[in-house]
C-alpha cells in the first residue's frame, strides 16, 4: 500500500462499537456505542472482493466493498479495532470485517469494510 498522506484523510468518521444488554425482561438489548471521530479515507474497492471461507459449513463470507485508511492512535489501533465495531461516514454504515496495519509501524490501519444495507 502506498503510504497514507495526512493531508488525504478528509472524511469525518464516527467509530461506533456493539454492545449487547440485557433489559429489566430478559431480553438482549443491542446498541452501538460510540468510540471516537476521526479523520479518515474511504475508498470503494475497485471490484467488490469476498473475503472469508465458504464450503460445506456454509460460513458467511463477507462482500468487501471499501478500504478506510485511518491514522494510528491510542484511540484507534489494531489493539482496539476489530470485526465488533463499524464506521459511519454520515448515513453510510460501513462494518469492519478487517483491521491490518500495512507498514507495519503502527502508524496506519486499513480497515477492509463491507456497506450495511
Amino acid at each position: 500500500m502506498k503510504e497514507a498522506v495526512i493531508g488525504g484523510l478528509r472524511q469525518r468518521l464516527v467509530i461506533k462499537r456493539l454492545t449487547v444488554a440485557v433489559s429489566a425482561s430478559g431480553d438482549h438489548v443491542e446498541t452501538w456505542t460510540r468510540l471516537t471521530t476521526v479523520w479518515g479515507s474511504v475508498l470503494p474497492t475497485r471490484e467488490a472482493s469476498r473475503e472469508g471461507f465458504s464450503g460445506p459449513t456454509n460460513q458467511t463470507v463477507a462482500q468487501i466493498s471499501h478500504d478506510v485508511r485511518l491514522r494510528a492512535s491510542t484511540t484507534v489501533s489494531l489493539a482496539t479495532l476489530s470485526a465488533r465495531d463499524r464506521i459511519e461516514m454520515g448515513s453510510r454504515i460501513l462494518q469492519i470485517e478487517t483491521v491490518v496495519d500495512p507498514g507495519g509501524r503502527g502508524r496506519w490501519l486499513l480497515c477492509k469494510c463491507s456497506e450495511v444495507a
